[in-house]
């Protein structure tokens, strides 16, 4: 099923010949998408729904209503869809795949296509296509950094991506492909992170379908930390929560994503021999119908380890639940911009 998902994606361009309502709702024949190698959301559906069954797999082109556009009434018959995608039954379960994007890396698809109403005309049936687990859309930062006693800092950061990210970061890496292109990126990536930073290397896993996702890169920062008399002051997180999303105060209508999220930092920060912990935030823990949110800092020896999760369930967040979900966001986001403070060791304690 993977390796058929894969080459539907990579070897049918997205390509729509089509001119009337009637022609668009429907596709051309299997063998001919085949043959010509290109074809639209349909064709494609078709395609892939007809070489699943070649293997004996029950497959079906279904239709959809992006969850970007407004919810596809199934109350009364229709024909409103704006696109189709492969539903697939096997070993009593019913599940999605959408070959028209790149990159998806089985059984991960598109984020537009959860939460929302399926209709397969074939079967006769309607069901709603769930919205899957945060961790089918998930980003995992890992950072090593190494402090010296004048605030320098050598960081290595390696990242990890399911899902919506991971299809996302391979497209756009496919197209930023020279080295070059690539060392620029990195380079604003760790100035985003330090101002300054001397980059050194990057290295990045194969951009295919069946390999995981995951980048690294390491850079040099002089005088990382904020430095008042004997104390250091930084945030080693290498990601801070931001929500922009609840900026205001108050909503009409519910906020809307296209699918679930999760996101987890792990941070190793080694400190100088000569500096011990003065400050370390707090151990934080929460949960709710719509998120999770677990973080704490340990000290072992000279490192500290820091680690994180962050879980959205929900793809809607009703305005009646707003001002509570608004009032955890700002938490987190305050917590994650909260620093930890080192001192030299024999400085006065105050």
């Amino acid at each position: 099923i993977a390796k058929l998902y894969y080459f539907v994606q990579k070897e049918i361009r997205y390509v729509s010949i089509k001119g009337s309502l009637g022609t668009g709702l429907s596709g051309h024949p299997a063998s001919e998408t085949f043959e010509k190698r290109y074809g639209d959301c349909v064709d494609k559906a078709v395609l892939l729904s007809t070489m699943l069954k070649v293997i004996g797999v029950e497959a079906y082109p279904v239709s959809v209503n992006t969850n970007d556009s407004d919810r596809a009434p199934v109350e009364i018959p229709s024909i409103y869809s704006n696109h189709a995608i492969t539903e697939v039954h096997l070993n009593g379960e019913v599940f999605y795949l959408d070959s028209t994007s790149t990159y998806y890396r089985y059984p991960y698809f598109r984020a537009d296509d959860q939460g929302i109403p399926v209709i397969n005309e074939i079967k006769g049936t309607i069901n709603e296509i769930p919205v899957m687990p945060p961790e089918h859309n998930w980003n995992m930062y890992s950072l090593t950094m190494e402090l010296n006693e004048n605030g320098d800092a050598v960081i290595t950061e390696k990242n990890n991506y399911h899902g919506e990210y991971e299809a996302g970061l391979k497209d756009y890496y496919s197209y930023y492909s020279s080295d070059e292109m690539r060392r620029q990126i990195f380079r604003n990536m760790a100035n985003d992170f330090a101002p300054g930073a001397e980059f050194e290397y990057y290295k990045m896993s194969p951009i295919d379908y069946e390999t995981p996702f995951s980048m690294e890169y390491k850079f040099k920062v002089n005088g990382y930390p904020f430095i008042a008399d004997d104390l250091f002051i930084l945030n080693p997180r290498p990601k801070k929560f931001e929500f922009p999303e609840i900026a205001g105060s108050t909503r009409r209508y519910p906020i809307e994503y296209n699918t679930s999220q999760r996101t987890d930092n792990k941070v190793e920060l080694i400190i100088p021999e000569n500096f011990s912990v003065r400050y370390l935030p707090p151990k934080f823990s929460y949960k709710d119908d719509y998120v999770e949110y677990n973080a704490e800092f340990k000290v072992e020896g000279k490192k500290i380890l820091y680690s994180d999760t962050f879980k959205r369930f929900k793809r809607i967040i009703p305005a009646k639940d707003y001002k509570k979900y608004r009032e955890v966001l700002l938490r987190i986001q305050e917590y994650s911009a909260d620093t930890i403070i080192l001192q030299k060791t024999g400085g006065e304690e105050r």
